[in-house]
């Protein structure tokens, strides 16, 4: 895939495989919104206005370098393609799934994105993680350990440093 980069900008040139609606609604993302020409996405703390112009696709960033990663830029989707396209029940999926860019997004947003999408539709987990992340959670690069789980787990916290366990559930603090 071509590319762009330039200070606060990165512009995909002729985007075969780089369909932003397609991308950001397929469900493997929450933290966007439909704006008036475009998308605004934030992930990791880093924030994105993406749309068309004309042939291609223009992602105005904070961070050049996350984003050409986030969006897999650098990964060549045709050979790909081009290996799975001869398989019969791949052919399909592609041909579906043509223009959706495979997120590198990080793991522990995936995991929480994940465990919210449990029974819930599309909606309603883009609101419980915009009120999630409104809290000004975050989570430390620490870890502690707690007597009934002998794995290291990360430790949450919010602003006020009580923790969002009380957002998502009280009951596995009630044992």
């Amino acid at each position: 895939m071509d590319y762009i980069v330039e200070k606060g900008k990165i512009t995909v040139i002729n985007p075969r495989d780089f369909d932003i609606r397609k991308t950001l609604e397929c469900g493997q993302v929450f933290r966007y919104k439909k704006i008036d020409d475009g998308y605004e996405i934030i992930a990791k703390n880093q924030r994105a206005r993406l749309k068309n112009v004309k042939n291609n696709v223009e992602i105005a960033c904070t961070d050049e370098n996350f984003f050409v990663k986030y969006f897999d830029l650098c990964k060549n989707y045709d050979i790909i393609r081009l290996k799975l396209g001869d398989k019969g029940l791949f052919r399909a999926a592609i041909e579906f799934g043509q223009g959706i860019r495979i997120l590198q997004q990080d793991p522990f947003e995936t995991l929480i994105s994940f465990i919210i999408s449990a029974n819930n539709h599309i909606p309603r987990i883009k609101s419980i993680i915009e009120r999630l992340s409104a809290t000004g959670a975050t989570v430390s690069t620490h870890f502690r350990r707690q007597k009934r789980c002998p794995k290291k787990t990360p430790i949450i916290t919010s602003r006020q440093g009580s923790g969002i366990a009380p957002l998502i559930s009280s009951k596995r603090r009630a044992r």
